[in-house]
């Protein structure tokens, strides 16, 4: 990973005004006065567990919005769920978010505000996933508490691109190292998805860049939709701690700008 050097932190505190180009416009907004189930699934679109990670399930309880405030929980609550046919224990429950229902579009400008959990194993993120098929994906925000927690700080941005069945399955991953205070304040993550260059944001400041080849600007070139989570990585539980255990990630707001010209 590339870590930001020589540049005034203190922006990362104020932030900037992005200024985008007249050919812009809000095409999504959600400032989470009430969580509204016609925008927003709780689950990905295949259902409630993701595969490979039989950690942990995606559930209502684990969604709270309200008074302007996304709230994703994860917290252990062991329960049985029935997983391609057969009753699977689950330890714990999350947060997840998906748009798929209501909202999808092939570029634009992404941009989440939100405090992030700490501790071991948590993995907040802000990310964008194809209507079809898989990959690609633009992983706008993810961060992880790996072992001890301290790697929260750190911001990492991420393509994913190819083919499994092919071998040609490829990614680009940056990272930044931020104030450890990611899980005290509000820091803004924004991502300007363009059809042969994606720039990704914090507080308003550009951070990375990938030009896209010819290739790479073919694999992209598809409809997403946004999802945003509060997840576990199953490798470092064992370093939570004592049982029960509750983290939270908030959010207060979700803005989505797109093209007109494209």
């Amino acid at each position: 990973m590339l870590w930001l050097r020589n540049v005034d932190r203190q922006r990362l505190y104020r932030g900037k005004t992005v200024v985008l180009p007249s050919a812009f416009a809000l095409a999504f907004e959600d400032s989470f006065e009430q969580l509204n189930p016609s925008v927003w699934r709780i689950g990905q679109p295949w259902g409630r567990v993701h595969p490979g990670q039989m950690h942990e399930w995606y559930s209502d309880a684990a969604v709270q919005a309200d008074s302007g405030l996304l709230r994703l929980r994860t917290f252990y609550s062991p329960d049985t769920l029935n997983v391609n046919g057969m009753d699977t224990l689950i330890p714990y429950q999350a947060g997840l978010l998906c748009s798929d229902v209501s909202f999808t579009t092939r570029y634009g400008y992404f941009e989440m505000r939100s405090k992030n959990p700490s501790g071991p194993a948590v993995w907040p993120a802000f990310w964008l996933a194809p209507v079809h098929g898989w990959p690609p994906e633009i992983d706008i925000m993810e961060m992880y508490g790996k072992c001890k927690g301290r790697s929260l700080h750190r911001l990492t941005n991420s393509l994913h691109y190819g083919s499994i069945e092919a071998g040609t399955k490829g990614q680009h991953v940056h990272g930044i190292r931020l104030p450890a205070n990611t899980d005290r304040l509000f820091y803004t993550y924004a991502c300007r998805w363009e059809p042969d260059v994606i720039t990704f944001y914090l507080n308003g400041y550009a951070v990375h860049k990938t030009y896209l080849n010819k290739p790479l600007q073919a694999a992209f070139d598809t409809p997403m939709y946004m999802i945003i989570n509060n997840s576990l990585q199953a490798a470092y539980l064992q370093n939570a701690g004592v049982q029960p255990w509750e983290t939270v990630m908030q959010v207060d707001y979700v803005r989505v700008f797109t093209r007109s010209d494209l």
